[in-house]
């Protein structure tokens, strides 16, 4: 009841400013090679849906951004290309707001703080309010940046931030207070996963089950997203991992090593829902359906309610997966 009280407040006070309100949309298919990402050829970016939002991070040889901190999104950087670091936590130095931007705080530098080591398929979830700052190595960097809505500000209000508003009738995210905890700084190095992909290859190799790999990579959770890490092979006699459909999240891939092919759309086979989880159904195989070729470096945005399954290569494929919370309905029922 208190999420729908603030909700329609944002509304009144949001027409009372003549200001936008924008619908509730997911977004669509989206799929960027990691060439495209590179070469800034990468068609539909920036990338804007009511709970997320991508674009690119491109710096050249040695550069370095200002410090950032965003009191509205958690931040997501994926590395695609190149290196360097990124220095998270501390203090920004000669801080300052940007203007009609509440939250959004810069300043050249940071006191204190971790530094992380960046190479390609390195990812760092950066929670609200945590100051950060890139800087590029000797042969430049480029991250794709996911920023997802911590349900601070409307999206009309702060541009770096998306909006909360949900349609009549639709539960808000796990209906709790604003400001519930995002966790704090998760860091996956490039050399742990690609350690991980190369154990879960050598299990698959053995005949040993590859279902379930925990304990490789962090799989943290929030309210707002929760994360996973997953091997995708062939099993036995040849089939394919098993087709899935939520309604309840984004599904966003970030693709670390091997190749296959993601299918998506069409007509879900043998399809059944799953039990105990509303709007979760499976199936044994996608038809007519479309397919993304993937390999290391490459980024695919799955919307709600859009079939998809994993067609791995042999030795297949890993990913980090990120599952945005649409606000259908409790985050306990779609955070596995």
């Amino acid at each position: 009841m208190r999420m729908r009280i603030w909700t329609g407040l944002v509304v009144v006070l949001a027409l009372a400013a003549g200001i936008h309100v924008p619908a509730l949309d997911a977004g669509s298919i989206a799929y960027w090679s990691a060439e495209d990402l590179t070469s800034g050829k990468a068609a539909n970016l920036p990338f804007l849906t009511t709970t997320h939002a991508f674009n690119v991070v491109r710096l050249a040889a040695s550069a370095g951004r200002p410090a950032e901190s965003h009191e509205g999104t958690t931040d997501v950087l994926f590395v695609v290309a190149g290196g360097g670091s990124v220095t998270a936590g501390g203090e920004i130095e000669k801080v300052a707001t940007l203007k009609d931007m509440p939250g959004e705080m810069r300043g050249p530098s940071i006191k204190g703080g971790t530094a992380y080591e960046l190479a390609p398929g390195a990812t760092i979830n950066i929670p609200p309010s945590t100051p950060y700052r890139l800087q590029a190595g000797a042969n430049g960097l480029v991250a794709m940046r996911l920023k997802i809505n911590a349900g601070m500000h409307p999206w009309s209000i702060v541009s770096t931030q998306q909006t909360t508003l949900q349609p009549a009738g639709v539960r808000a995210q796990d209906a709790v207070p604003l400001n519930v905890t995002q966790g704090g700084v998760v860091f996956w190095s490039a050399e742990s996963l690609h350690k991980a992909h190369a154990t879960m290859k050598a299990a698959a190799a053995k005949g040993e089950s590859t279902a379930d790999p925990l304990g490789l990579a962090a799989i943290p959770a929030t309210r707002t997203h929760a994360w996973n890490f997953l091997y995708r092979i062939m099993g036995p006699n040849g089939r394919p991992p098993g087709v899935e459909f939520h309604e309840g999240n984004t599904d966003i891939y970030f693709i670390l090593d091997g190749t296959g092919t993601v299918m998506t759309e069409g007509t879900i086979e043998n399809r059944e829902p799953f039990p105990n989880r509303p709007g979760e159904t499976r199936g044994t195989l996608i038809t007519g359906g479309r397919g993304y070729k993937v390999k290391a470096g490459d980024v695919i945005n799955m919307p709600p309610s859009t079939p998809h399954q994993s067609l791995p290569d042999p030795g297949g494929f890993t990913y980090l997966l990120v599952k945005v919370n649409v606000g259908m309905y409790p985050w306990s029922l779609i955070d596995k």
